[in-house]
């Protein structure tokens, strides 16, 4: 499939077909082989050649990394890279612990297990990561599911069905004998008629076959529901919506939607086929479902249809363990519920609740504290231009911002507020370029007319620029940032004096 090597010394290794790698590192730079006239995918980012050579380096991410090599023929073969975190940067087992810690306080916010199936009509589960598990389950099991229809409508499910109609006598081969009954056949047959075989119409009951069956009809909706969800999440990947930072997003969107088109093509071509244009509208039923269970191909088409709409992320079944990775704001919505367990402690265990804020978000829970104060803590808080929405009690005097965490604290009509946002970084340099965000935030977002200061950046990995860390820092420029924020890291108690003197300095 490929040969990779990290220097131009080394021995290049051979990865084949199906092959799960491991021995990569972060920031370091790969040369990649393949054959010619292939096209190179990796993590949904496609690479272009150099002399016949491909460059990859990894960063700001762990674990296993999806690559596809397309041949001119456009078979596609993949393989899986371990890349292995720089020391310093939360470990997989760290990433392990922060699903644990959301699936504790919320298991909505990762949608359970993958053993939950999306049944028919049921669309009330939400999450913060829908979409992008979505998106996944369909790379996963999308193709293989078309393909599997595709299969069962070589010889579909069918049945006979019985039509009744009148026929000239010399067009009837067979005759019931509850037919002699009929006056003018007995006239034609004793010769006392005066009418011709020709004449003489015979009612008979004949059989034609046909597709429109509970089983297919219970597949079509299947295929149905599949375009439209695959349809939607095309345009979600378009405008950049999924998790993770927009431009990020923006890298991988060509390959996304090209996946995307292929699938929804394909759906469009089984559903408007010759076989399922027989099939009527009136969806699944027992009866179909009963069918299925008893067609082999039609079941294994039924279950890869339904893994493919499911959005969970864990399960017990190793053959389903959906791959997931940090762009898919895990570490973004594990900080926010650090954040909230902090507040919750420094305020002494006051019960938060949740509540719809004036302020939008994802997430919003509120402290009440005597006096009439009001502590919020909201994840994904919008800001909207003041030159879409006239007014509004959040606003930025740029463009459109979500901060990724957002502390409010409100007594009577006044009100502050501190911004904290999350970022999967590692790296002096990479530190300080996502430091932009910390800038943009204090100087483009107002809460009723007030700055938010300060704005921090939580950092997994250990300190590289000490300076933005001290409380001289951040006192003077509002700015700053906090590292070793993951699970065990001493970022954690670091935020938490942070975040008490912010308390302090509003009662």
């Amino acid at each position: 499939m490929l040969r990779i090597r990290s220097h131009r010394d080394e021995a290049w290794a051979t990865v084949n077909a199906g092959d799960r790698e491991s021995g990569f590192n972060e920031n370091i730079e790969y040369q990649l082989v393949i054959e010619p006239g292939s096209r190179l995918i990796v993590d949904d980012i496609e690479l272009h050649p150099r002399a016949g050579l491909f460059a990859w380096q990894p960063g700001f991410y762990a674990g296993l990394v999806n690559v596809e090599v397309i041949d001119a023929r456009g078979e596609v073969c993949t393989c899986q890279l371990q890349v292995n975190v720089n020391q310093g940067k939360s470990t997989t087992i760290a990433f392990a612990e922060m699903i644990a810690t959301i699936r504790a306080f919320d298991p909505s916010l990762l949608l359970g297990t993958s053993e939950a199936t999306l049944d028919f009509g049921n669309e009330q589960q939400t999450s913060t990561l829908a979409d992008d598990i979505l998106l996944a389950r369909m790379r996963q099991y999308g193709q293989a599911f078309l393909d599997a229809v595709e299969s069962i409508l070589r010889a579909p499910h069918q049945s006979l069905l019985a039509h009744r109609q009148h026929l000239p006598l010399s067009r009837v081969r067979r005759l019931h004998h509850s037919a002699f009954r009929d006056r003018q056949l007995a006239a034609v047959i004793n010769g006392t008629g005066g009418e011709s075989p020709e004449d003489v119409l015979i009612q008979t009951i004949s059989s034609t076959s046909s597709c429109d069956t509970p089983a297919n009809r219970t597949l079509l909706t299947l295929l149905k529901r599949f375009r439209a969800r695959a349809t939607d999440l095309r345009t979600k990947v378009g405008r950049q919506v999924l998790a993770g930072p927009k431009d990020e997003q923006a890298k991988r969107s060509p390959r996304r939607v090209e996946v995307l088109d292929h699938l929804i093509s394909q759906t469009r071509r089984l559903a408007e086929g010759q076989t399922l244009r027989q099939v009527s509208g009136h969806g699944p039923s027992a009866s179909g479902l009963t069918q299925i269970a008893a067609l082999p191909g039609y079941q294994r088409a039924y279950r890869l249809g339904c893994a493919s709409l499911m959005t969970g992320i864990e399960g017990s079944n190793p053959l389903d363990q959906l791959h997931s990775n940090f762009s898919w704001g895990i570490y973004e919505t594990w900080c926010f519920v650090q954040v909230l367990a902090t507040v919750q402690r420094l305020l002494e265990n006051c019960t938060p609740f949740a509540h719809s804020s004036e302020v939008g978000a994802q997430l919003s829970y509120r402290f009440s504290l005597p006096n009439s104060r009001v502590i919020e803590v909201l994840f994904q808080a919008r800001f909207p231009s003041e030159q879409v929405e006239r007014n509004p009690l959040a606003r930025s005097i740029s463009r459109e911002r979500y901060p990724d965490i957002l502390l409010v604290d409100s007594v009577g009509m006044g009100k502050r507020c501190m911004v904290l946002d999350a970022k999967w970084r590692s790296g002096r340099t990479n530190v300080l370029e996502a430091m932009e965000s910390a800038h943009i935030y204090h100087d483009s977002l107002r809460l009723g007319g007030t700055v938010p200061t300060p704005c921090l950046l939580l950092l997994p990995g250990d300190t590289c620029v000490p300076s933005l860390e001290t409380d001289q820092f951040i006192e003077q420029h509002g700015v700053g940032s906090i590292s070793e924020f993951s699970a065990q890291g001493a970022g954690i108690e670091r935020l938490e004096r942070r975040i008490d003197t912010w308390l302090n300095a509003g009662g």
